[in-house]
């Protein structure tokens, strides 16, 4: 086989080393016409089943003018139905038991193509509970945090309500203390007692009797 224009070709030639066609007891390989009758024969398309090319052949001394022999190559296709088309049914059977494989094979891909689809859908499946479950939980947890929250600015606002409340009765009992200063001040005015010789003597007599 060889690559020409990205295309594996092969030569024609090799139908004779498959036993397709036969090289004739004077030639040493295959006649160019005798191929283009098989391939004719087989319905073989140039261009697309095969390639042709013009090589210039040897010459023997004394000849004239350039002579070209005709070279045929085979695209894989074409190789193919060259073998498929030939009177020896090893080749038609190697073909049906490569399809068998073919086919074969394509199953066991799908099978494990499958196998692998299940187990990634149960791994997602999985995956997608956990995260569920993580959410419900950070649910939970948010719901906590709120409640927490209000019930500290409950507390807030309770010990705001206190503190007002215990602002208010200080302020009373500043008020009161003031108002209890006021009355000691005239209770001590009201309780001062006058300089009398004469009162004290009397209180002298009151004594002795």
């Amino acid at each position: 086989m060889e690559l020409y224009d990205n295309n594996m070709l092969v030569s024609a030639d090799k139908l004779a080393d498959f036993g397709i066609l036969s090289i004739k007891p004077d030639h040493k390989t295959l006649q160019s016409s005798d191929i283009k009758r098989y391939f004719d024969r087989i319905d073989l398309v140039k261009d697309n089943d095969y390639d042709l090319r013009r090589q210039l052949a040897s010459q023997s001394k004394g000849s004239r003018g350039a002579k070209y022999k005709d070279i045929y190559m085979l695209t894989c296709d074409g190789f193919k139905k060259a073998l498929m088309m030939s009177s020896n049914n090893k080749y038609k059977d190697y073909y049906l038991l490569l399809e068998k494989c073919i086919r074969h094979y394509d199953k066991q891909q799908r099978m494990i193509k499958n196998a692998i689809i299940s187990e990634k859908t149960a791994e997602v499946k999985e995956k997608k509970t956990i995260i569920i479950q993580k959410d419900d939980k950070i649910d939970e947890l948010k719901a906590m945090i709120e409640a927490i929250k209000e019930q500290n600015n409950k507390t807030a606002q309770m010990l705001e309500e206190q503190n007002t409340k215990i602002n208010e009765q200080s302020s009373k009992i500043d008020e009161q203390t003031v108002i209890l200063n006021k009355i000691c001040t005239k209770l001590d005015s009201c309780a001062h007692i006058p300089s009398d010789d004469n009162l004290s003597e009397r209180f002298v007599v009151m004594k002795k009797k």
